[in-house]
């Protein structure tokens, strides 16, 4: 149950669900003459479009190579292999690499670790629980929940380093 718990961090329905209707919220703020209470949520919203940004950018990519490489999950067969691969295969039991949870738990810890450097040890401690928890549910091998966790950080890294330069702060 625990595991199953903290799997929900990388459900990618709640970091976009809540980043999307919050930007919402601060855009409408701002279109009804609130310009001052949007200026001071300036830095909330350069961390909701980072998330929402890796979130989505790592997920996509993460969808799309699974579905490319075709890796069977453990769950699929009772004598699955860590190599077997139906490439292209296009179907949910075939998916298994990268974990999209995977990916999208560590591109939301890395964005919270990023905008609150304090707490950051829990974040990442999180991000990479709910990543590994994926491996102990039996719904990924380890090595597809270890590549969803490069994935998400180096999306999240990129589009920082990316936003920086553009001067969102």
């Amino acid at each position: 149950a625990a595991l199953r718990a903290a799997t929900e961090f990388g459900n990618s329905a709640w970091s976009l669900g809540i980043g999307l209707a919050l930007l919402a919220l601060l855009s409408v703020a701002k279109r009804k003459g609130m310009e001052a209470v949007a200026e001071d949520l300036k830095g909330l919203r350069s961390v909701l479009l980072l998330l929402v940004g890796s979130v989505a950018i790592s997920g996509v990519t993460a969808s799309l190579a699974k579905n490319l490489i075709g890796r069977v999950r453990p769950s699929t067969l009772p004598d699955a292999s860590v190599f077997e691969f139906s490439v292209m295969a296009f179907r949910a039991s075939w998916a298994a690499f990268p974990s999209g949870h995977a990916t999208t738990a560590a591109a939301c810890a890395v964005t919270l670790a990023i905008c609150a450097p304090r707490q950051s040890w829990a974040w990442l401690s999180i991000g990479l629980v709910a990543a590994l928890s994926r491996a102990f549910l039996g719904v990924h091998w380890l090595s597809d929940c270890l590549a969803g966790l490069v994935l998400g950080a180096v999306v999240t890294l990129a589009l920082r380093t990316r936003m920086a330069d553009r001067g969102h702060q």
